[in-house]
């Protein structure tokens, strides 16, 4: 079963996966109120359309604003229309709802997914320096840009393997550790709903210096 970005976020919450503040639109008026919520002095808002596809930003569905007026004329524009992405084929996905959150300013963009190795038999965490973009394009281009770890299924993934995946993407050690966080985390989720796909991309530092899971699927 397809989960929504927002429906996501909801679980990275409860394994405490850093997100960002958000609120679910599904009419204009709901999307004002919701942005004069988040917008706060030197935050962006942005919204996302939700929908079972990638790619939205390339297709229109990804805006950020700095109103709640903005916010309101994007959703007017979104809300009740199909969104046509390089995912969706010329059909497009219907938009029904809209997620906004509270952003601040992207410092570094990773990637960061796990999945079931079918010819392991295990699960793998599949991390890479080149976030922000699809890992389908990243693996063509440069497979030397991703780094894979399995794990067990019975064991999960502790917090060794995690540190070690985290220091091939940084140096810095408190970064380090919050990414081996998160890491553990992802594998929780996976193993504890019997998951397929669990990805967040961008896993992002911000200029402010924390760690957020900017995307998730």
């Amino acid at each position: 079963m397809n989960i929504h970005e927002y429906q996501a976020k909801e679980i990275f919450r409860r394994y405490q996966i850093p997100v960002n503040a958000g609120r679910i639109a599904k009419t204009a008026e709901e999307a004002y109120s919701a942005a004069r919520e988040l917008l706060r002095p030197g935050s962006l808002v942005v919204v996302k359309a939700q929908i079972h596809a990638g790619a939205r930003g390339k297709g229109g569905g990804v805006k950020v604003v700095k109103s709640p007026e903005e916010a309101k004329a994007i959703a007017q524009k979104l809300l009740g229309t199909s969104l046509v992405t390089p995912q969706t084929g010329p059909e497009g996905k219907p938009v029904d709802s809209l997620l906004l959150e509270a952003t601040t300013e992207i410092a570094r963009e990773f990637y960061a997914a796990i999945v079931l190795d079918r010819g392991a038999a295990k699960p793998c965490l599949i991390i890479s320096a080149a976030g922000g973009i699809e890992i389908e394009e990243v693996a063509h281009k440069d497979p030397s840009k991703i780094v894979k770890k399995h794990f067990s299924l019975d064991s999960g993934l502790d917090h060794k393997v995690a540190l070690e995946a985290a220091k091939v993407l940084t140096s810095e050690s408190k970064i380090q550790e919050a990414f081996a966080k998160i890491f553990a985390a992802m594998a929780k989720i996976f193993l504890d709903l019997d998951a397929s796909l669990l990805e967040i991309n961008p896993l992002a530092i911000m200029k402010t210096g924390e760690v957020v899971a900017i995307d998730a699927k």
